[in-house]
């Protein structure tokens, strides 16, 4: 049966926000999720910000611990090893959010392969900015806009 285009504004109850044209409103689904919730994309733009400080973070200190004296070196060497380690949370979080457990637990393990686990990094962040753009968020250098998140339902 068809809703009624004349329906009077009275079935209006706090909690229940009222269309145009009667019934509820229906919130729109996070593309590109397996929830398809908007928290998780939240969680996604957070885990993507992470990702990419990991990945900044990685290039800088690998290059250092090469060239300078070994007195130095071990600090860089000790900032790469503990940024991996951290780089493995973020893309466990960010790939069990996009692709699902099995594949979370197979892309932090591969990170810790030198340069396969950057280029993992680089590809997830990539797949990360494309949800992102494909739900209206704007994504610049270091990630998403948390203030477009605020505008969403």
């Amino acid at each position: 049966m068809a809703q009624n285009p004349y329906q009077s504004p009275a079935d209006f109850r706090p909690g229940k926000r009222v269309p145009p044209f009667g019934g509820p409103v229906q919130l729109r689904k996070a593309i590109g999720i397996r929830s398809g919730e908007w928290s998780d994309l939240r969680k996604v733009a957070r885990c993507q910000r992470g990702l990419i400080g990991c990945i900044l973070l990685q290039l800088i200190s690998l290059p250092l611990a090469w060239t300078l004296p070994e007195e130095t070196a071990t600090v860089f060497a000790l900032t790469y090893f503990f940024v991996g380690m951290l780089s493995t949370v973020f893309v466990f979080l960010l790939a069990i959010r996009v692709y699902g457990v099995f594949s979370g637990i197979v892309a932090g393990i591969l990170v810790f392969l030198p340069c396969l686990g950057l280029l993992e990094m680089l590809a997830l962040n990539g797949k990360a900015t494309a949800i992102l753009r494909s739900n209206g968020i704007r994504v610049g250098l270091m990630g998403a806009k948390m203030a477009d998140f605020d505008k969403q339902p």
